[in-house]
């Protein structure tokens, strides 16, 4: 049953975090951040995607 969600949860996932990042930025426009930081953050917030067109590629199949 987790395994047909899973798509879903990590939509839901991208879609939030991409969501609180915007507010992060709206809310502190004079955030300084490094380099390093900002490839975390970067990747951070392209895990769930491409878990979920993974889950969309591979999970489908019956």
């Amino acid at each position: 049953m987790f395994k047909g969600k899973l798509s879903l949860i990590s939509f839901i996932a991208g879609v939030l975090l991409i969501f609180f990042a915007m507010l992060i930025v709206i809310l502190f426009p004079s955030l300084k951040i490094t380099k390093t930081t900002m490839n975390v953050v970067l990747l951070v917030l392209l895990a769930p995607w491409a878990v979920f067109i993974v889950s969309i590629l591979f999970g489908s199949k019956k």
